[in-house]
């Protein structure tokens, strides 16, 4: 990840205290019928793609919902929306098929790229229906730390839809862009301002996260197979290289923060 001197040393430590302080769900996860809600085409393969391969290996139902096309990705000015779009779904497609991934229980809602809202009761009552239809014991969602805004709004929807749909699932939100330092800070604030956020915030959450592990193990190979299929889309980004963006995510384990969706929302300041 391409970061500021010094946060890159700040973003291990953080990993470190979250990993000491989490609880292995690795067993009783592995049983669990799971829903995915991934705003972009390669969400479910980054931020969970090794957990998502042992809930297959075990048995267990996974579906993935899709709810964007992926189409602003950065290959856009390359490819045009529309072509692009296609490609992203035949890559999701193929990352899920490596996983273990039914290809019956994949949705696709096809919503335009970054033009997701904070509050849209339509996808709301969409994925609530989807909540009532396939029972998951476990809901995962992206996290609502994550800077890109269709990552927050997914986030939202979810956890809206699961209070409207009366679940009893375990919800739990997977990072991505949460380690990005942009991530900690407010867009208008000053430099100075930003840079003081990027440090302080991130430590005025661990007592608030409730973070969780799950052990890749043997997944983790399997996770990296999948994530070859997005290898054009990583390798196009601006922001980062490919190398150093997925090392953050084939680590030993998995993270998640397990979510109280009725609750206060996942960061203090937001």
């Amino acid at each position: 990840m391409s970061v500021r001197p010094g946060y890159a040393e700040l973003a291990a430590w953080y990993r470190r205290a979250l990993v000491a302080t989490a609880r292995d769900i690795t067993d009783s996860s592995a049983g669990a019928r799971t829903l995915v809600l991934a705003p972009h085409p390669d969400d479910e393969t980054v931020g969970c793609g090794a957990t998502l391969a042992r809930k297959c290996a075990e048995g267990s139902a996974v579906h993935v919902c899709v709810v964007t096309d992926g189409s602003k990705s950065q290959r856009f000015d390359r490819l045009g929306g529309r072509e692009l779009a296609i490609r992203r779904e035949r890559e999701a497609r193929r990352a899920c098929e490596v996983l273990g991934i039914d290809e019956r229980n994949l949705r696709f809602l096809a919503r335009e790229d970054t033009s997701l809202a904070a509050s849209d009761d339509r996808l709301v009552e969409g994925l609530a229906s989807m909540i009532d239809d396939l029972r998951p014991q476990e809901l995962l969602v992206p996290c609502g730390i994550d800077v890109h805004p269709d990552h927050r709004a997914v986030f939202r929807a979810g956890l809206d839809a699961h209070v409207r749909a009366t679940s009893d699932a375990v919800v739990l939100a997977y990072p991505v862009h949460f380690w990005r330092p942009s991530a900690w800070a407010d867009p208008g604030a000053s430099p100075r301002r930003r840079a003081i956020q990027r440090i302080a915030r991130p430590l005025a959450s661990l007592p608030r996260l409730r973070p969780r592990a799950v052990r890749t193990g043997p997944f983790l190979d399997v996770k990296r197979r999948a994530l070859d299929a997005y290898r054009d889309e990583f390798q196009s980004y601006t922001w980062i290289s490919g190398e150093s963006f997925l090392a953050a995510y084939l680590t030993p384990e998995e993270l998640f923060f397990e979510i109280d969706p009725t609750g206060a929302p996942l960061a203090a300041w937001q």
